[in-house]
């Protein structure tokens, strides 16, 4: 970073770094810039709004023991249907999609929310893991320190609305459960997603309709 002028991110990284010097990760190391960088790109470069949303999230994952969750054993049929299948683009990006097959009402009435929440709550920790080192791989190839709001990239999901039907997540659990994952994903983890890929979507409307309809998804940005 010598010699030239600092880059609009790297300047945010900067002022947000100063912000939080009394945090430190869930495993006692320090936050680079790229980690930082991770709550600004999910707060449109806003250092003071990056801030409250990192020690908010560090909070929720203190008190809800995020790292005990995901040693939970559940149920092997909820690890098989909720497992994503990974693969990379040729630039590096990683592209989930989810099992097409997941009948989610039939799922919740056979292990209930709890569990159902535990198993996808894994499942996206696991993603936010992988992102976070898949990131970093691919600036050190780059062989520059040079930092923009692009050099991390959230992944993509694709999901594939094929064997979907409207009786299967027309349910009040179905939506309770997708209502609290949107919402937690929002509040707290950052670019996690770059993209959402819909596929054979005949109920693309309702789904539209749904999300918009979520109640105080506002608040958080």
């Amino acid at each position: 970073m010598e010699g030239r002028e600092r880059t609009v991110a790297e300047k945010a990284i900067a002022e947000l770094r100063t912000k939080v010097l009394d945090l430190q990760l869930e495993d006692g190391s320090n936050m680079d810039d790229l980690y930082l960088l991770r709550w600004l790109k999910a707060r449109g470069m806003d250092p003071d709004k990056a801030e409250r949303m990192l020690r908010r999230s560090l909070k929720w994952r203190e008190e809800e023991n995020v790292n005990a969750l995901r040693e939970i054993k559940v149920n092997p049929d909820l690890v098989e249907t909720f497992s994503l299948l990974k693969r990379s683009t040729r630039t590096g990006e990683t592209v989930y999609f989810v099992n097409p097959r997941i009948n989610l009402r039939k799922v919740l009435d056979k292990h209930g929310m709890e569990d159902t929440y535990v198993r996808i709550m894994q499942t996206v920790l696991d993603a936010e893991e992988a992102n976070i080192k898949c990131n970093k791989e691919v600036f050190k190839r780059q062989g520059t320190d040079v930092i923009t709001e692009e050099t991390i990239r959230g992944n993509t999901l694709v999901l594939d609305f094929k064997y979907v039907s409207p009786r299967q997540v027309a349910s009040i659990k179905c939506f309770k459960l997708v209502q609290q994952l949107v919402v937690d994903c929002m509040k707290y983890f950052p670019s996690l997603g770059a993209a959402l890929i819909l596929v054979n979507c005949k109920i693309l409307q309702l789904t539209i309709r749904f999300l918009k309809d979520i109640n105080g998804l506002k608040q958080y940005y």
